[in-house]
């Protein structure tokens, strides 16, 4: 086996494709490849959570990158979102402008992208020698048989623009699924099992009788306050980006005997879904995974004017994996099934195989790097001091 030099950009906006991109680093590290660099695209009122930096020894480069504006730190707003690209585009021009600078120096032999636009724009402009490979789970959207659940057609043309966006010169897209879906007549789009590290598939679980909650936005902690004070006796720990629990509270904050805030902290988020008894997260990806593998109830709440989240949650619904809400009404989780044990116990299957196919579409030759005849340009210089920071 050939080892080659890898460059990895991922989204920074939530969980769930920071969690896949360090997955794929430590399959990659194990292997004997080299992770020359981990570009991440972080909008301007989001920070990189302290637990990436500490779990990966190659340069980590935020850069500026396009993301959802959000009111009073929990609803999305779209038009909103695309102001702000407007009236920041010389700042993502210059991230792009960066990005070619670090693919030039380091001139890795793969890319690999978990649904960030500075590196699917980079594929469109400069679409170089290397191979690009795109991981995501929103490829499914690209799925001629996949119905996107409670969107209209515009809402669908956007989804599908985006994610077609940061996908761009790709010569393979991987669109990771809960459930199977059948091959896609684009031989380019492969639908594969979910990401999962191989933590998450030895844990024991058990059951210590609290709920735990996963909060993408800090606005709706004062959602979690105010359920906890209507059912005191109820044990909740919550996790977190807020700034105050993450700053003026040391990353720990006890509002009583019963509620627990915690900054964001990936191992142990996993040790104690474990043993929790029910879970409760907004209807991002990486949690809903974890949850189902290990057998936890699990309530879903989309983030307010979030159209994909939604469409997630309407998903899981209809697949009988999970329920969903609008509002954090905690105590519905605690009634809710879990999913049947025949989906539990393909999801493992799939699961537990995914890695040895990662590798494959990781290591192997591109059906379509054969047909690129275009060089990588060194075209930009750079200062050694970028790589760095």
């Amino acid at each position: 086996m050939k080892t080659g030099t890898y460059l990895l950009a991922v989204q920074g906006e939530g969980r769930g494709h920071l969690m896949q991109c360090l997955t794929v680093y430590d399959l990659l590290t194990s292997r004997g490849h080299e992770v020359c660099c981990i570009v991440v695209g972080l909008p301007s009122d989001r920070l990189l959570p302290d637990f990436f930096r500490r779990r990966v020894s190659c340069p980590v480069v935020a850069l500026p990158s396009p993301g959802f504006v959000k009111r009073n730190g929990r609803s999305i707003s779209l038009w909103l979102s695309l102001w702000r690209v407007l009236i920041r585009l010389p700042d993502h021009l210059a991230s792009l402008r960066r990005f070619d600078r670090l693919v030039s120096y380091h001139r890795p032999a793969v890319v690999v992208n978990f649904y960030e636009p500075l590196a699917g724009l980079h594929g469109l402009l400069w679409p170089g020698a290397m191979r690009r490979i795109s991981i995501a789970h929103q490829y499914v959207y690209l799925h001629e048989g996949y119905d996107i659940p409670g969107s209209g057609r515009w809402q669908q043309f956007l989804l599908r623009s985006f994610t077609r966006l940061t996908a761009a010169g790709s010569d393979r897209r991987l669109a990771l699924s809960i459930y199977e879906l059948a091959p896609s007549r684009n031989d380019r789009l492969r639908v594969v099992a979910p990401i999962l590290r191989r933590e998450v598939m030895t844990l024991t679980t058990s059951d210590e009788g609290f709920i735990l909650v996963y909060l993408v936005n800090s606005g709706y902690m004062s959602d979690i306050l105010r359920w906890h004070a209507a059912h005191p006796g109820v044990r909740i720990h919550c996790f977190t980006d807020d700034e105050g629990v993450r700053v003026r509270h040391s990353r720990f904050y006890r509002v009583d005997d019963a509620l627990c805030f915690h900054s964001l902290d990936d191992q142990l988020f996993l040790e104690m879904l474990a043993c929790c008894r029910a879970v409760v997260t907004s209807a991002g990806f990486e949690t809903v995974c974890e949850a189902l593998l290990l057998g936890k109830p699990l309530l879903m709440v989309p983030v307010e004017g979030h159209q994909e989240q939604l469409s997630n949650a309407l998903d899981a619904e209809r697949q009988g994996i999970a329920g969903w809400s609008t509002q954090y009404d905690l105590g519905r989780v605690l009634t809710q099934a879990v999913a049947p044990s025949s989906f539990r116990d393909d999801f493992r299957r799939r699961v537990r195989e995914m890695h040895d196919i990662l590798l494959d579409e990781l290591e192997g030759p591109s059906p379509a790097l054969d047909a690129k005849v275009v060089e990588m340009p060194a075209r930009l210089g750079r200062a050694a001091g970028e790589v760095d920071n």
